[in-house]
């Protein structure tokens, strides 16, 4: 079984992860930040895209990237 909790950025983390491990019962305890860092970088991107805000990289560049 498995509980989400939604933190504000303001949250003691380190904390609230020891009170959770130190709870009966709970077998681990894991930070999922990256995926919501992931989704705040995806929406900026949109966001610059519409405004046109971005730069032209030529197909050699991104094929050596990818």
């Amino acid at each position: 079984m498995d509980i989400i909790v939604k933190l504000e950025e303001t949250a003691d983390v380190s904390f609230l992860k020891k009170l959770f491990s130190q709870t009966k019962g709970v077998k681990s305890v894991e930070l999922s930040e990256e995926q919501e860092i992931f989704q705040k970088a995806i929406q900026k991107s949109r966001e610059q895209f519409e405004k046109g805000e971005y730069k032209e990289y030529s197909e050699g560049l991104i094929k050596a990237i990818f």
